[in-house]
């Protein structure tokens, strides 16, 4: 089971709290004065490793991405009426594996991409090949 961060903050929080954090405007201002990255080199991000989370207690932005919504989806499918129930469509769907996709929305907030927000970008000073982003500071 992944454990999620436990504290969570929204866009919003983020943009009147933590004045320090990267904006788009600083991104275009470092792109427009390092033209020599081309625009097909690409963007990385700095691994953050689980101890800043678990205890240094960093939050993330919790959204409800493409996991979240296949897994939600998959639920619906198994809910009374869905089209699990319909044994000609799904001949072999058992009421235990039902049962057991349905339990699956217990999790479903654990399917939610985690975001952390950029503190400055930066490219190393021969590599044309990329610009880097990180969370730290």
């Amino acid at each position: 089971m992944i454990k999620l961060a436990e504290k969570t903050h929204t866009t919003e929080e983020i943009k009147n709290k933590w004045e320090h954090y990267y904006t788009v405007g600083q991104l275009r201002k470092f792109l427009e004065e390092n033209k020599d990255i081309p625009d097909d080199a690409k963007i990385f991000i700095q691994r953050v490793e689980d101890v800043y989370f678990e205890e240094h207690h960093w939050g993330t932005i919790k959204i409800e991405g493409d996991m979240y919504w296949s897994e939600k989806r998959l639920i619906e499918k198994a809910n009374p009426g869905g089209e699990f129930h319909d044994k000609e469509q799904y001949p072999k769907m058992t009421q235990e594996r039902i049962d057991e996709i349905l339990k699956l929305e217990e999790t479903l907030d654990e399917c939610k991409d985690e975001y952390v927000a950029v503190w400055w970008v930066f490219k190393y000073k021969d590599d044309k090949n990329g610009i880097f982003l990180t969370p730290h500071y």
